[in-house]
């Protein structure tokens, strides 16, 4: 689970595998051999990849899944129009969770 996030936010970040060892200071084929749970992370490397990914390591050891908030150009967050703006056919205004 972990290397999936670790992967997940690799690419949500445009990060190459090559990248990450650059960054980390290890070989490509040691980063590829982490990212396939070959090789264990110890406390000091989840501590790097986490500052590399600029996440807390809470958040790679979490098992919740992880949530992007979405923002438009219209300034609407994770999907929804903002204020004021039509909301899609058969949404509602009661339906948005927003108070």
């Amino acid at each position: 689970m972990i290397h999936e996030k670790i992967q997940m936010l690799r690419k949500q970040r445009k990060l190459r595998d090559e990248d990450m060892a650059e960054r980390l200071g290890i070989s490509q084929s040691t980063y590829s051999r982490l990212g396939m749970g070959e090789i264990k992370l110890d406390v000091e490397r989840l501590r790097k990849i986490a500052e590399v990914l600029e996440v807390p390591v809470e958040d790679l050891l979490n098992t919740e899944p992880v949530v992007f908030h979405v923002h438009d150009n219209k300034g609407g967050t994770n999907g929804w129009p903002a204020r004021g703006t039509a909301f899609p056919r058969g949404v509602h205004a009661a339906d948005d969770g927003r108070a």
